[in-house]
């Protein structure tokens, strides 16, 4: 490969990597939003149904 061709990877590859970071980012993000939710609604009800649990059980095995 010649240098130009070696540059426009390089700066391809980093642009693939940022954006897998972003994506990740923006999952996680999500996940603790909807968590954080879920249990704010759970404080509401003054009870949480099993379903409830369960579902945060999902949200925090999806943050590893």
């Amino acid at each position: 490969m010649n240098k130009d061709t070696e540059k426009v990877q390089r700066f391809g590859n980093i642009l693939v990597d940022g954006f897998h970071y972003l994506a990740l980012f923006i999952i996680g993000a999500t996940i603790v939003w909807s968590a954080a939710y879920e249990y704010l609604e759970m404080m509401s009800k003054g009870y949480a149904a099993l379903k409830d649990i369960l579902l945060l059980f999902i949200y925090a095995d999806s943050t590893h």
